[in-house]
């Protein structure tokens, strides 16, 4: 490792660790790493342009971002966990299947752990810790480890980056996470079966089955979004951008105009974060293509 990108690590970790928020991190140990280097720091803001023209591929990004970012500030994934416990709530272990049945459908749609986590993980756990039913630590630990399988079943926002500086297909990289991301799922609730037996928690009211076609058709159109998508790609409709942006008009669509959940000050905040979020990823690429990062993994 070079004394340039040792020193841009510790800034950001530094930084990161005092509570500066992540961007603004981000972008100052880019400074000092181009300060070290002995590169222009204007030459960062030249790739930057150059690349919303070069490629478009990163534009997926922040596009996946945004169509999470929707689906949170809808109620889009009100309707998700409302199908999720109507589907496994029933099971002992009902609320931690719920859990993980969400990030699995959650994840086919953002491809980020932490959207994952921050849009069905406040929702969940607060289900999870009410009455005491769950203990706190156990609904925030299985919330974590769930959340892990949004970069690995598709889309997957770092395949995207990866795929992006190294060359890689994309879509091979796509195919290869489906079925690791499955077994993850699967492994998480086998556990959390046998560790709900273990500690003793409560068992939820099962939902009558008879209820369970209405909660199904209320987050049927949610749940054709991964549909889409990997149709889209992997059938040769669309580019793994091209359906990323369909993703995020589809997510506006079903929050706006279908369920009639999303405001327009929501819409107006969810765009904004995505163009602050471009930027970042536009010169994170391109310092790890300068370095060849990619070749020491």
């Amino acid at each position: 490792m070079s004394f340039e990108l040792a020193s841009c690590l510790v800034t950001l970790f530094l930084l990161a660790g005092i509570g500066t928020p992540i961007g603004y991190s981000i972008m100052l140990a880019s400074v000092v790493y181009l300060g070290f280097s002995g590169l222009d720091v204007a030459l960062a803001g030249e790739k930057i342009l150059q690349g919303f023209y070069l490629s478009t591929i990163l534009i997926a990004v922040p596009l996946f971002i945004v169509a999470a970012n929707i689906m949170n500030a809808g109620t889009i994934t009100d309707r998700l966990l409302n199908f999720c416990v109507a589907a496994v709530g029933r099971f002992k272990g009902g609320l931690g299947h719920v859990n993980v049945v969400a990030s699995l459908i959650f994840s086919g749609m953002s491809g980020s752990a932490v959207a994952d986590a921050a849009g069905i993980g406040k929702i969940i756990i607060e289900m999870m810790t009410k009455d005491n039913r769950y203990t706190r630590g156990y609904a925030a630990a299985i919330t974590a480890a769930s959340a892990t399988i949004g970069p690995i079943i598709p889309p997957s926002i770092p395949m995207v980056l990866y795929a992006l500086v190294s060359k890689a297909s994309i879509g091979s990289l796509f195919l290869a996470g489906i079925l690791p991301g499955l077994i993850m799922g699967l492994v998480l609730m086998i556990m959390n079966y046998y560790l709900a037996g273990k500690r003793g928690f409560a068992m939820e009211d099962p939902i009558p089955l008879r209820e369970l076609p209405r909660k199904t058709a209320n987050a049927f159109p949610a749940l054709l979004m991964p549909v889409i998508l990997l149709y889209g790609i992997y059938g040769g409709v669309t580019t793994p951008t091209e359906a990323a942006a369909i993703a995020a008009f589809y997510a506006l669509l079903l929050a706006g105009l279908f369920y009639k959940a999303l405001s327009f000050k929501d819409t107006v905040q969810c765009f904004c974060r995505k163009c602050t979020f471009i930027c970042i990823c536009r010169h994170c690429y391109w310092r790890c293509f300068y370095i060849k990062l990619h070749s020491y993994i």
